[in-house]
């Protein structure tokens, strides 16, 4: 016999059949997790409040700047632009330095052109093939 008190309910809003819908369009092209890109929906709704631009860095195969540019689309936001940053060949080989565990190669499996290929549609999308450590040490970094 199952009590009732046993059954624990829990609510994920990244269920929700309008973020389904969302999230269908992006999660071959991330390896980000569904209730993370609902949350990352979620702060970029919040940030529409802000003035400036969208910003994002190891870009992967694109899913996170689609769910970015959405937002953007769909509140008629038509005067910001997304920033994507990335060297769109996989890890370089300085991350065999790194402590984190990535290894140079890893996410090779993508191109700059796959994921300008995915993000088309979008125009207000500017590329940055590169090395982001190296491109943040730029003076004008903050005038790209």
């Amino acid at each position: 016999m199952i009590c009732i008190c046993d059954i624990i309910l829990t609510y994920s809003p990244w269920s929700e059949d309008w973020f389904q819908e969302i999230y269908s369009k992006i999660k071959d092209h991330t390896l980000v997790t569904e209730d993370r890109c609902y949350i990352i929906h979620r702060f970029c709704k919040q940030c529409l409040h802000f003035e400036g631009a969208f910003t994002e860095c190891f870009v992967y195969r694109g899913g996170i700047a689609f769910l970015i540019a959405h937002i953007l689309v769909n509140n008629y936001v038509q005067d910001r632009q997304v920033h994507l940053f990335d060297t769109f060949s996989g890890m370089p080989a300085i991350a065999n330095e790194d402590p984190s565990g990535f290894k140079e190669g890893l996410f090779r499996d993508v191109s700059l052109s796959a994921v300008k290929d995915y993000l088309q549609i979008l125009p207000f999308i500017i590329f940055y093939q590169c090395l982001i450590p190296e491109i943040l040490k730029k003076e004008n970094v903050k005038d790209l």
